[in-house]
């Protein structure tokens, strides 16, 4: 990856779903500039890309429904 990345990506292993909407909260998703994921179910890929196009930020996803994206 880019050297410059280094320290600056943080792996969150936290399950996404609606219980745990006190941590991946609106100010959670607001803080990002972007989401890369590879999630191994799609009700999790479903509710993060939900979550995504709430805050207006960008997802790659190359997990359960192949390598998909949205802007």
């Amino acid at each position: 990856m880019n050297p410059k990345l280094q320290f600056k990506i943080k792996a969150k292993l936290d399950k996404i779903h609606e219980g745990t909407a006190d941590i991946y909260d609106e100010v959670f998703y607001k803080n990002l500039s972007i989401v890369m994921n590879a999630l191994d179910n799609v009700q999790a890929r479903l509710y993060l890309d939900k979550q995504c196009v709430q805050a207006r930020i960008p997802m790659i996803d190359s997990g359960t429904l192949g390598p998909k994206g949205h802007i």
